[in-house]
């Protein structure tokens, strides 16, 4: 019964400790997926989504005031 403690435990512990590496990386790959495109206000500097800008004469704002 000892030795196949000292011989099971190690296993174990190193298919946990696989586990819980490789759950991480794949944990980081999804999240930066999942990341918006940022882009720079060509007036302010602010970034933000393309989608709440505003395009005027081939430039992208982050509003109405900036295109101004």
């Amino acid at each position: 019964m000892g030795v196949l403690l000292r011989v099971l435990l190690p296993i174990l512990a190193l298919i946990y400790l696989f586990y819980k590496l490789f759950s991480r990386k794949s944990k980081k790959k999804a999240d930066k997926s999942n990341a918006e495109e940022l882009v720079k206000c060509d007036n302010c500097g602010v970034y933000f989504s393309p989608q709440n800008g505003v395009k005027e004469n081939g430039k992208i704002y982050c509003s109405e005031e900036c295109a101004k």
